[in-house]
């Protein structure tokens, strides 16, 4: 136990020397060991797909695939590049995906190999804070590892979206930290100073990731009354500047979003009473307890309906035996000068006030919990539990007392691989996700099920799931444009329109239905108004790429080629890297007969077209201008990239043969060949050329 020395009016709380060097060798091995397990643990989960909101934050929202976007969420309305609920404010989340983007593109492997590594750093910071507080290694390095393997926390490395919530709890662990360190210090008034001033900037950051770190101060509170015993004037100084920040916050909040007044309406809207609603809350807590205990139902959103019958008083008897407990057992920890382990207790327990209000959020089906909304306070439970686990060891074996962790852990790991690979199948995942709620009108599910079924191009099992979940009003709008996205897939462009328009009356400011309207119409040949839809969609958001590039077209056929270039040069400003789009302006400078612009751009595009359909496209395209010598660079290009390509052997041939080089033709084919003994394609080009080369020779003579 560390030594106590009275000191005015506090208790100061010595810092155990032998935890100074951080870097010790034992932690350095601790931390090796970290690095393992959280590999170990989602080594399964690293190929998953892109599922749910990760496809309408990364993959088809354009908004996140440029650099330039990176600051532009401050001066958003919305403070945020993605679609965001009406009084959310992460700015900090939006400017962590683009980054992701710049940086993984479409590769879903990445962004898990990120978040993977992220978790890990988080679970090093986690046994480090233990470890300053408890003064204990093993119980520290026992937090950590079950923090890991725990399936609760598994969306922070399957959910791709979730890497910003990681980092936020990264910068709420790293904030807390200084100021329990700034309290141990001995430093003087300026280097404490700057502590706390450094702990209040990474909390701004992490409320700007996510509102779930607003609670932070209360903490800090917390840890300076119940850890360090200090007075209230000495625990005002130290979390004056995270209040300062969190008063801030939430005034900027009031201002602009209207927090309050949402709140009160959608309880309000509920039509259930206090006692009811107190009862219905208490239901989702014991719920996430449970899971953490025998977590066998972990799901993204947890829901039930509230409790409104003759159980409301059992629910709120349970709720007041259950905090009686906690203020029973804080108490005792601190009359037998365990403070810190009574700290831990009331970490986990504050976590579930802000819930309070979060519970809410889905009003139209019953009270919700969604466990990421309280992982950093789950902390508390961890530690307690690695407590009374290590504490085994002076009443049992300590060959007993591990294997007994052992097996724990590894229960634990054990199911998070299970977790892994429900993870990996968004129609699976939905499946599990309906089957552990305690709803039956969670609409939610339906439409990611459906959108995954869509995907697939299942539509005979996708329209139901759409249709039922035309019942959930905030994705009604989404709902009608999929199920029009059906129809135009099946050819039925008029029942197509209809959709479209239904969904426009719900929503007349979304440029993607009339994206999508705009297609319809395109595909029934009626060319003005596809052109009339495009530029409404223009003009409610020039930066959605579909619908740039789909009025360009209309611009092409309508032989408007200097506006279709500025669109092509529009979206290129967008997505920069697009290739697609890159050899649509190519296409486009060879319709209008410009040689020189064509030209030019096609030595630029050699040099940054790598895809190998896009290379013999662009090949092709030099083909047709009759620019021999550019075609055959792109063709060449090609073939070093994907030496096995067929089609790029084909293409080259029939190039060559053209140009009545017929022997250096048969050598290219020859080289398909061997590559591709079989393809049929590349045979008759074969025969073709010596017909050709036959040919030319009685020609000559």
């Amino acid at each position: 136990m560390p030594h106590v020395t009275l000191i005015k009016d506090r208790v100061f709380i010595e810092p155990y020397r032998s935890n100074d060097n951080i870097m010790s060798k034992k932690n350095i091995f601790l931390i090796l060991a970290l690095l393992l397990v959280s590999f170990l643990t989602y080594f399964n989960s690293l190929h998953n797909a892109f599922m749910m909101d990760d496809a309408s934050h990364f993959v088809s929202n354009y908004n996140t695939h440029n650099i330039k976007n990176l600051f532009s969420v401050f001066t958003s309305s919305k403070g945020s590049v993605i679609e965001t609920g009406a009084t959310h404010f992460r700015p900090l989340h939006s400017i962590i995906i683009v980054i992701n983007f710049v940086l993984f593109q479409y590769n879903s492997f990445g962004y898990h190999v990120l978040n993977c590594i992220l978790f890990f750093i988080f679970c090093v910071f986690i046994f480090f804070f233990s470890l300053d507080l408890t003064k204990d290694f093993w119980v520290s390095a026992v937090t950590a590892v079950l923090f890991c393997v725990h399936p609760i926390n598994g969306m922070l490395v399957n959910y791709i979206t979730a890497n910003g919530l990681i980092v936020q709890l990264i910068f709420m662990m790293a904030s807390l930290g200084l100021v329990q360190r700034s309290i141990v210090s001995s430093s003087v008034t300026f280097v404490k100073c700057g502590l706390l001033g450094l702990a209040g900037f990474l909390y701004l950051l992490s409320c700007l990731c996510h509102e779930t770190a607003y609670f932070l101060p209360f903490y800090a509170a917390a840890l300076c009354l119940v850890v360090h015993r200090l007075s209230i004037r000495q625990t005002i100084k130290y979390c004056f500047v995270l209040f300062l920040v969190l008063g801030l916050i939430l005034l900027f909040r009031v201002k602009y979003f209207d927090v309050g007044g949402s709140l009160w309406q959608t309880y309000q809207s509920m039509g259930i009473n206090p006692g009811q609603y107190f009862a219905s809350v208490s239901k989702v807590w014991f719920w996430y307890l449970g899971q953490l205990l025998y977590p066998q139902g972990v799901v993204l959103i947890w829901a039930t309906p509230a409790v409104v019958s003759g159980m409301v008083w059992v629910w709120i008897a349970a709720l007041m035996l259950f905090w009686g407990g906690i203020i029973f057992a804080i108490l005792k920890l601190i009359r037998d000068q365990k403070n810190v382990f009574g700290f831990f207790v009331l970490l986990l327990t504050l976590g579930f006030v802000p819930t309070f209000l979060a519970a809410m959020l889905f009003r139209d089906i019953g009270i919700v919990m969604e466990p990421h909304w309280v992982y950093f306070n789950t902390i508390g439970f961890f530690v307690v539990a690695a407590w009374l686990l290590v504490r085994l060891t002076k009443k049992v074996s300590k060959i007993l007392t591990f294997g007994l962790i052992a097996s724990i852990v590894f229960a634990l790991l054990s199911q998070t691989w299970v977790m892994n690979s429900i993870w990996g199948d968004e129609i699976k995942y939905c499946d599990f996700w309906r089957s552990n709620i305690l709803v039956r009108n969670f609409y939610l599910i339906d439409f990611f099920q459906a959108t995954a079924y869509f995907k697939k191009k299942f539509y005979s099992k996708s329209r139901p799931l759409f249709e039922k979940s035309l019942a959930d009003l905030p994705y009604q709008w989404k709902s009608l444009v999929n199920l029009g996205l059906i129809e135009l897939n099946e050819k039925k462009f008029d029942v197509a329109i209809t959709y479209f328009k239904k969904a426009i009356d719900l929503e007349p400011n979304k440029a993607a239905i009339y994206t999508n309207l705009g297609v319809a119409y395109r595909e029934l040949g009626k060319n003005d108004q596809a052109r009339l839809a495009f530029e409404r969609a223009f003009d409610l958001d020039p930066n959605e790429m579909a619908t740039v590039e789909d009025l360009a077209l209309c611009y092409v056929k309508e032989k408007n080629f200097k506006a279709a270039e500025k669109l092509y040069e529009k979206a290129l400003e967008i997505e920069p890297a697009e290739e697609g789009l890159k050899l649509n302006l190519l296409k486009l400078y060879y319709n209008e007969k410009n040689i020189e612009k064509f030209k030019s751009y096609s030595e630029q595009l050699i040099k940054e077209v790598n895809d190998k359909n896009n290379l013999v496209s662009a090949g092709d395209v030099c083909a047709l201008a009759n620019q021999v010598m550019l075609a055959v660079d792109f063709y060449t290009k090609a073939v070093k990239v994907d030496p096995a390509y067929a089609l790029v052997y084909v293409e080259f041939g029939k190039l060559l043969g053209n140009m009545g080089r017929f022997d250096d033709a048969l050598m290219t084919v020859r080289m398909g060949l061997k590559m591709n003994p079989n393809h049929s394609q590349l045979l008759q080009l074969m025969r073709e050329i010596r017909q050709w080369q036959a040919e030319s020779k009685i020609h000559n003579k």
